[in-house]
């Protein structure tokens, strides 16, 4: 495959230069030359790699190193892991011809996420433009999932200061309304039913979660989860999701056509093209009805920050690109991210039934002191509710993958007392599944048990698991000072939703011929999903919640 792939590739090179220069002669040879040169360099690199001890090798495949085991990060990861071992060894990965290096120990893993910010700082430095083309082009080329530097912090900044836990904490009754939406949904697809229905959960976690995010974002609704209740998918849902999965498909494609972004014969980049122009009308629609409103001082949303940071006014027309670019970054990556935690949830729930009615009696129980909702403080350190949420995102977590470019050498330190030294520039890779199912980090890692994060006098259904765990083998959002943004929102989304429709429905698995139906779970790029998410659903009767 990788062979066809290079003459195609070159073919396309030889071919265009015949188009534009008419010189067959001197291209194909010139494109053949540099190929064997590269060649060359590829095998110099490889037999100068690493010979540090405590790392598993993986020999590089020729010409992109390990990029091509990158196009499933579900499979990279589970790879990764197998070549860690028990003792959770770094393990080689290829950029290219460059060497870098997968952590999997959580000491290794809080040492690099302390001692660098950067994502770019990788050598060869011409590289990581390549890497980051496809993002660009639908997050946009201010996003602050692509800047570095002064730019990502002041961003950063920004982004921090609109979803601080004060300000989240001012979600809470539109959270709840999102919530009441989910549950009348549900409630209308049972008695439709008749009583029970089986219900794919994951499309409507997606259109709440977009609702509750665009909250935070801008204070206005997409109305994703109303057109759901009639029977239709909101279109900025679709193109979302559609232009979301193009974008990491590309990312890692081989196809030489899907770097051509301008090439507009093609259905499929039509189909993109139109996806990402309906998203960018519709958040330009949504900030100008915003302006028209007026935006105060006091308002502590992000689309203020955003604005201010940029210089940009409140009234008008003139809104920087960078506000339109990381309302975008959070729209997608804000709600696709937690609906599928939500969905892996209800999933465990419904196979683990103890588990489910253990979480429901620690709702009901904690219900009854208040006259109505428990109070959000009072919700967010529920440990039932608190152990299944962060058992959850270790299990499954939302991304797969993230990097960082050392920014100067560091040593590295392992249990035997040897030491790791890694040079500046290099390029150190976190596989977030093999870090969270390592037994380098955990007790039974394989295994779906809440009790892990409960205190070691509690227990669900008499789970007999290690309590304690190090900082770092748990990082579903990331670490460090890029931690992802929205590590304080998710978490509050997740709790609020499952604490109400867990107290009104009863989940089962959907049993087909006598097996329980299996969602697919699957990488997306650097984030894992979870689709086909069937399960049956009963209304809990004659209860007051």
């Amino acid at each position: 495959m990788m062979s066809q792939f290079l003459w195609q590739f070159m073919s396309v090179i030889a071919c265009a230069n015949v188009i534009m220069y008419g010189n067959f002669g001197v291209i194909l040879p010139m494109v053949l030359s540099m190929g064997i040169l590269y060649y060359s360099w590829f095998q110099i690199c490889v037999h100068q790699s690493s010979t540090l001890s405590k790392v598993s090798l993986h020999p590089p495949r020729f010409p992109f190193g390990s990029l091509t085991t990158w196009t499933d990060l579900l499979k990279a990861n589970m790879n990764i892991l197998e070549d860690a071992g028990l003792e959770g060894n770094l393990v080689s990965q290829w950029l290219f011809h460059k060497e870098g290096f997968a952590v999997i120990r959580a000491e290794h893993v809080g040492a690099v996420l302390r001692a660098s910010t950067s994502r770019l700082n990788i050598s060869p430095r011409w590289l990581v433009p390549l890497g980051l083309f496809h993002i660009r082009e639908f997050m946009g080329y201010n996003s602050v999932g692509v800047t570095d530097g002064k730019e990502w912090r002041n961003l950063r900044k920004a982004i921090g200061r609109s979803l601080k836990p004060t300000y989240i904490r001012t979600l809470y009754p539109h959270i709840r309304s999102g919530v009441g939406e989910i549950v009348a949904f549900f409630a209308s697809k049972c008695k439709q039913n008749g009583g029970s229905a089986v219900i794919d959960v994951t499309p409507c976690f997606y259109d709440a979660t977009l609702d509750i995010v665009c909250m935070a974002l801008f204070k206005e609704k997409l109305g994703a989860l109303e057109k759901m209740k009639n029977g239709q998918h909101a279109n900025v849902v679709e193109a979302f999701e559609f232009a979301g999965s193009e974008m990491t498909r590309r990312i890692g494609s081989i196809n030489p056509f899907d770097w051509m972004y301008g090439c507009f014969l093609r259905p499929k980049q039509r189909k993109l093209n139109k996806a990402r122009s309906l998203i960018q009308e519709r958040i330009q629609m949504i900030i100008q009805r915003r302006l028209k409103q007026g935006i105060k001082e006091k308002d502590d949303d992000l689309l203020k920050h955003l604005l201010h940071l940029t210089n940009s006014t409140y009234t008008g027309n003139n809104v920087s690109q960078t506000v339109v670019d990381n309302i975008i970054t959070l729209m997608w990556a804000g709600h696709e991210s937690t609906a599928n935690s939500l969905s892996f949830a209800i999933y465990e729930l419904s196979r683990h039934q103890y588990i489910q009615d253990a979480l429901r009696e620690e709702l009901v129980r904690t219900k009854k002191k208040y006259d109505t909702e428990i109070p959000l403080a009072i919700l967010m350190k529920l440990p039932i509710l608190n152990a299944v949420m962060w058992e959850t995102l270790r299990f499954h977590p939302p991304a797969l993958w993230t990097n960082r470019g050392l920014v100067n050498d560091l040593e590295l330190d392992n249990p035997d007392g040897s030491k790791i030294q890694l040079e500046k520039n290099t390029g150190v890779y976190f596989p977030i599944l093999a870090i969270h199912r390592s037994d380098a980090n955990w007790d039974r890692p394989n295994e779906y048990l809440p009790s892990r994060f409960l205190d070691a006098n509690e227990s669900i259904g008499g789970e007999n698991v290690k309590r304690t765990h190090h900082k770092f083998a748990l990082i579903p959002f990331g670490g460090g000072n890029r931690i992802c943004p929205g590590y304080n929102l998710s978490p509050s989304e997740i709790k609020v939703i499952l604490c109400e429709v867990i107290q009104r429905f009863k989940f089962y698995p959907k049993l087909e011929n006598g097996h329980s139906h299996k969602p697919i779970i699957k990488a997306n790029g650097m984030f894992m999903i979870c689709t086909d998410n069937q399960v049956l659903v009963t209304p809990i009767k004659d209860k007051k919640v």
